[in-house]
């Protein structure tokens, strides 16, 4: 109750400054680490719109530093993103939608031929589209960086055997898209492409393992720094720091995959469905056990009801979102489940939506990527520096 009212004294403190500011009656002047404090509290809307009080307020939320302190608390509270295809029927519902407890966005036209790739990861969304143009764009705040093309095309007809994978390496603060495809209709396996913002360009990767990927449209996570991309029987790893890849095979005891690959706890997870003595829904996560990565069976999912069901993400404090058909219907409706009180939620029929991504609302530019890292970087190594000093 106490935070409660601190936030909201915060908020009544911010609503008079900016009321002073617009009747220019007087100046109000507040230190910075104040003004601070205020703006972490607020939304990404919010925040934007504080950008055009006055100059001291746009430098405030401009400053790098504030974006990662903002970039930081929103990670820690993820939400769900609905992003619509423009003209279509969700898109022009108005207060009837399910799931309007989380935001929605609309494709700009600009980007109606693409399709969402994978994840989210800090508020950037990566999009593809079938003439090899790839952008990375932040929906919170509607800016986008256009990827420089990548070296060797392929024939269109060839398109749908492409598979990209989007994720960023903490370390190196730098965001990475690989691209895999045939070349020509000669090709046995995949040639690789990695793209980096550091770089801001792509190179020839050459890896054995990647190009056995097979099919496409896997699903695939970044956990700790490590691309998961499911293949089959298996799971492809890919160290976005080191760069050096692996193989994981699934668990044998298991029937049938009903979930993408989950980010559970800071842990890869997947739902399977098991026969036998352990018959059920359960989600199985994989664990460093004694410097050995291997997979254990946590818990039952009781949401399942003898129909179909699949599970999209984890988004933290028990609950995972989904779809299912419940029992006595024909369609797949949204459903939150609650693994800690076993509670389902369902939420209308799904929509025939562009993708539903697990989210954070941030301030990060995909154009100013590249800058920002070099910024931190600079200070990281500040840092160091006064640490060995002191030592």
């Amino acid at each position: 109750m106490s935070e409660l009212k601190y936030n909201i004294g915060f908020l009544f403190l911010l609503e008079s400054i900016k009321y002073v500011y617009k009747a220019k009656k007087f100046a109000v002047y507040l230190p910075e680490e104040i003004l601070t404090n205020i703006f972490l509290r607020l939304g990404v809307k919010s925040l934007l719109r504080c950008k055009s009080v006055s100059k001291t307020w746009l430098s405030v939320i401009s400053n790098p530093h504030f974006v990662k302190s903002q970039l930081h608390r929103a990670v820690m509270n993820p939400t769900l993103l609905f992003i619509d295809y423009p003209r279509s029927y969700a898109a022009n519902l108005r207060g009837r939608r399910p799931f309007d407890i989380f935001p929605r966005r609309v494709l700009p036209p600009l980007f109606e031929d693409c399709d969402v790739v994978s994840c989210s990861y800090n508020g950037i969304i990566c999009l593809c589209d079938d003439n090899d143009v790839i952008y990375l764009w932040n929906p919170s705040i509607w800016e986008f960086k256009k990827l420089p093309p990548a070296p060797r095309r392929r024939p269109r007809r060839l398109a749908k055997y492409d598979k990209i994978a989007f994720g960023y390496d903490s370390i190196s603060d730098d965001y990475k898209v690989l691209r895999l495809l045939y070349e020509n209709s000669r090709d046995v396996s995949r040639k690789v492409y990695l793209y980096s913002t550091n770089t801001d360009s792509w190179r020839r990767f050459q890896d054995p393992i990647l190009r056995k990927l097979n099919g496409y449209g896997q699903t695939d996570i970044v956990v700790d720094g490590v691309l998961y991309i499911k293949n089959g029987r298996e799971l492809i790893t890919f160290d976005l720091h080191q760069e050096v890849s692996g193989l994981v095979p699934l668990p044998d005891s298991v029937e049938r995959i009903v979930s993408n690959v989950l980010d559970f706890e800071g842990s890869v997870g997947i739902v399977f469905q098991s026969v036998g003595d352990a018959e059920g829904i359960y989600l199985w996560t994989l664990d460093d056990t004694s410097g050995q990565m291997q997979w254990t069976r946590k818990f039952k999912i009781n949401a399942y009801s003898g129909s179909r069901l699949w599970i999209y993400c984890y988004l933290g404090s028990g609950d995972f979102y989904g779809r299912m058909v419940p029992a006595h219907d024909f369609f797949f409706h949204n459903f939150l489940y609650d693994h800690q009180t076993e509670e389902t939620k369902f939420h209308g029929v799904q929509e025939n939506v562009c993708a539903t991504v697990k989210y954070a609302m941030t301030l990060v530019s995909p154009d100013g990527l590249k800058a920002l890292a070099s910024i931190l970087a600079t200070l990281s190594g500040k840092k160091r520096s006064r640490g060995s000093s002191v030592d």
